[in-house]
């Protein structure tokens, strides 16, 4: 059996594969071998359970100080996007010895430089960032320990410069540092909020804000709701200021930190931390093999990852300035800032709320769920979250959608078609267009397509010139406006259903490839087999379109499925409080 399992390949390596007859690879190495009957490493991710307890072990006798510990911040981020990539691989590597039984295992990897998991600056199953070797040297690592009773040859490719730990860390503190000054000096710029923000003394809740989407669902949440505003701070991946304000203009209060506290919390974030001493590790074990997680390389990369510290800093210094305040909404669960955003807040005598808008597919919840309450944004997540994380620091409920959910809509005669495109796959992406304008041609209606941010709208030029006046893209308006405007909603697995049900718009999902069927969410599946309105051909779908009847009868079994009990005023009524 081989395993490439880090490193860049070289035409040199193929001369020893001659024996080898199971061959495996982890995903998305940049350079492999070309050799036939490769195969990708599979990444279920086994008993999160059973990772869990064991993970937990790291933090026995400090669950009363986690809120307190600055790098506690990193706690989730490294079981989600560390502890369990790792076990899954592992988990898998030991399935397949078990199964195909075979008689030598070659190792292909990147020297072995880290000793313990990382939290940041591995490239794990949902990231990109940092490097790609620390996770397959590890796993290499693991399995010459693990493996006994077979000969194992290990063979060393050429690693990335960010494999050392060190260098790894140097590199995300320049990164992070020059990352972290120039969000402070655009936000120092910036008008934003300043103008709009009323009396801070009159503010009893904030809606904590750092994205375009938080604000979307701030404003949909708190709209009108008295003494309730919108605090925004820097956000490091996605949207400006301008469109933020936008989104928020009358509905919501606009508040900034001030500039005396983007400097107080600057210089913070920018000067080291000091050390806290611990240095507790914790084997975790995954059937023959084991890794080893340490609090001493967690506070190491804390320490790396300045915008961390400079955003706990930031928050607890923001809230000084609103006397009145008595409880905080985000829009987080899980994550680094997930923590800043339920434990500053804790801190200064608030509650804390977590609002999940879009819990799209099954995925690790958090170690320490560290809100007072989380909400799920639709019934079949309320088990999920009622069993968030390994210690109960907090009430979870569910309390209905932060969704203001709608009758659904008897399609019009002269129907118009929303298609929601993805950035993956652009074969499907223009032959579910094709079909849709076909279907529109023949019973004079239309087709709007609504383009993925990331999507390329030329790929759509010879769809658009065939049928012109049936086939337009939609302009930059609100998804809400797009939603109301069209009959129905089609997608392939965008979680964007759950929100074109809620305000009443017939939904079709259409899973053309392996790939979209691989998708597990709760507006897709349930028990195990898909919903009604899901189809997986274009003849289905164009089927199922053609008939309003059981086009209306499928999309209000969605609706009732995901948003049944309680509804929106309930929501809005108990997150206000």
């Amino acid at each position: 059996m081989v395993l490439h399992l880090s490193g860049a390949w070289t035409d040199g390596q193929d001369g020893l594969l001659e024996d080898g007859d199971i061959l495996y690879r982890m995903p998305h190495l940049s350079a492999v071998s070309q050799r036939d009957g490769w195969q990708e490493l599979p990444q279920s991710q086994g008993d999160i359970g059973v990772l869990r307890d064991q993970y937990l072990g790291l933090f026995a006798g400090l669950e009363d100080r986690l809120a307190s510990l600055p790098f506690a911040s990193l706690i989730n981020d490294q079981f989600i996007y560390s502890v369990i990539p790792v076990a899954s691989a592992l988990t898998e590597i030991a399935g397949i010895i078990e199964s195909r039984r075979p008689s030598q295992i070659l190792l292909f990897h990147a020297p072995a430089r880290g000793p313990h998991i990382p939290a940041t600056g591995i490239v794990t199953l949902e990231s990109s960032r940092g490097s790609r070797d620390v996770l397959g040297s590890l796993i290499a690592a693991s399995v010459k320990a693990g493996v006994s009773k077979l000969p194992v040859v290990s063979h060393k490719l050429r690693g990335d410069a960010l494999s050392h730990g060190w260098t790894r860390r140097a590199a995300l503190r320049v990164a992070s540092s020059l990352i972290l000054l120039r969000f402070v000096f655009r936000m120092l710029r910036s008008d934003l909020g300043r103008e709009t923000a009323k009396d801070r003394d009159g503010i009893r809740g904030l809606a904590l804000v750092r994205s375009v989407e938080h604000a979307r669902h701030a404003a949909r949440v708190f709209s009108g709701i008295e003494d309730v505003g919108a605090l925004v701070t820097p956000q490091f991946t996605q949207g400006s200021s301008a469109e933020i304000e936008t989104r928020l203009q009358g509905h919501l209060p606009l508040f900034v930190p001030k500039a005396s506290s983007l400097l107080r919390s600057l210089f913070r974030g920018l000067a080291p931390t000091p050390r806290t001493g611990l240095s507790k590790t914790q084997q975790i074990t995954c059937g023959p093999f084991a890794f080893t997680a340490c609090l001493t390389e967690l506070e190491r990369d804390f320490n790396a990852v300045r915008f961390y510290a400079f955003q706990n800093a930031l928050l607890r210094d923001a809230l000084r300035t609103f006397p009145s305040a008595r409880f905080t909404a985000g829009f987080e669960v899980q994550g680094a800032f997930a923590w800043t955003e339920g434990c500053i807040p804790r801190s200064a005598g608030l509650t804390t709320r977590t609002i999940q808008p879009v819990l799209v597919q099954n995925r690790p919840l958090p170690v320490f769920p560290f809100s007072d309450c989380f909400l799920a944004d639709s019934a079949p997540n309320r088990a999920d979250l009622a069993d968030i994380g390994g210690v109960r620091l907090g009430a979870v409920d569910f309390q209905g959608p932060p969704f203001e959910v709608r009758e659904v809509r008897t399609p019009r005669p002269s129907m118009a078609l929303g298609y929601f495109t993805q950035p993956y796959e652009t074969q499907n992406n223009v032959a579910i267009a094709q079909t849709l304008c076909r279907v529109a041609k023949s019973r004079g209606w239309t087709v709007i397509l609504r383009l993925h941010p990331r999507e390329d709208a030329a790929q759509f030029d010879p769809v658009l010139e065939r049928y012109s006046g049936i086939c337009t893209i939609a302009k930059a308006e609100l998804l809400e406006q797009f939603v109301d405007t069209v009959d129905v909603s089609i997608t392939r697995t965008s979680s964007v259903t759950k929100e074109a049900i809620a305000r009443g718009c017939a939904c079709v999902t259409v899973l053309l490839s392996d790939l979209d069927q691989r998708v597990q969410a709760d507006y897709i599946r349930a028990d195990g087999q898909t919903l009604p309105h899901v189809v997986t051909d274009l003849d289905a779908m164009a089927s199922r379109i053609c008939d309003p009847v059981r086009l209306k009868e499928t999309s209000v079994q969605l609706q009732d499925r995901l948003f049944n009990g309680r509804g929106f005023p309930e929501f809005v009524e108990f997150v206000s409080r």
